[in-house]
């Protein structure tokens, strides 16, 4: 195996990782215990982690 193909690899795990952490937000949103900031501040945080993932993958796949 190659270091692109490690890389596609690599990429699509976090891909899938970062789909899960979309599941589990989508979860505890709907969690009536849980302070409106509380869910402002984490979405602020997988956005950011989604916009870093989406440059880093533009650049890494052929």
């Amino acid at each position: 195996m190659n270091a692109l193909e490690l890389i596609d690899r690599l990429c699509a795990v976090t891909t899938k990782l970062a789909d899960i952490v979309r599941d589990q937000a989508q979860f505890i949103e709907q969690m009536e215990t849980v302070d409106e900031e509380i869910k402002k501040q984490f979405a602020e945080k997988r956005a950011a982690a989604d916009e870093e993932l989406d440059l880093i993958e533009l650049k890494l796949r052929p």
